[in-house]
């Protein structure tokens, strides 16, 4: 299996850990290789964009959630799991913008797979995996959104389960 690495900007992340961005762009990366559009259809026609998202390609830490092609490359959005101590880590890591990357784990497909002036011209891979990376192959490939969790978020949710409290009792008096 090969892997492709690629830059993101944190912007924010939420408090389950979910984010959007490119797991790969049709840029050429810094090793030489480029990805064409419609290289992915195939696994996300297989797998419906089902994937496991990796630290370093090494460590489960998470989900994708959904995937597609556009015209910048292969957008994702995926899911940290913050029950596990590397998502936990790697949560903390994206969130502080210290890891700035995506990386793909893939095998290319030899019959779509040509070279042109030295660099390999991709134009079907089997996907199988992304990780978040420190360093990326591909500095195009961003991360979108990686929310943050907010103090106005936290207030909104204490008044919310405040009102939900008040309500219950309420309904509570109603019934007595």
């Amino acid at each position: 299996m090969e892997t492709k690495s690629v830059q993101f900007n944190v912007k924010s992340i939420d408090a389950a850990g979910v984010f959007e961005g490119y797991a790969a762009t049709w840029d050429q990366d810094l090793g030489g290789d480029i990805i064409r559009p419609g290289a992915f259809k195939k696994t996300l026609n297989d797998n419906g964009g089902d994937m496991p998202i990796f630290w370093r390609h090494t460590e489960l830490i998470g989900r994708n959630m959904a995937a597609r092609e556009d015209v910048k490359g292969l957008w994702v959005r995926g899911q940290i799991n913050l029950d596990v101590q590397k998502g936990r880590e790697a949560y903390a890591l994206a969130k502080q913008g210290a890891v700035k990357g995506l990386s793909i784990g893939f095998l290319p497909i030899p019959d779509k797979t040509s070279y042109v002036a030295g660099n390999r011209v991709l134009g079907e891979v089997k996907l199988f995996e992304y990780s978040l990376e420190p360093i990326a192959m591909n500095p195009a490939a961003q991360i979108l959104d990686i929310k943050a969790r907010t103090a106005d978020h936290d207030e909104a949710v204490a008044a919310l389960r405040g009102a939900q409290r008040h309500l219950n009792d309420f309904y509570r008096k109603l019934i007595e």
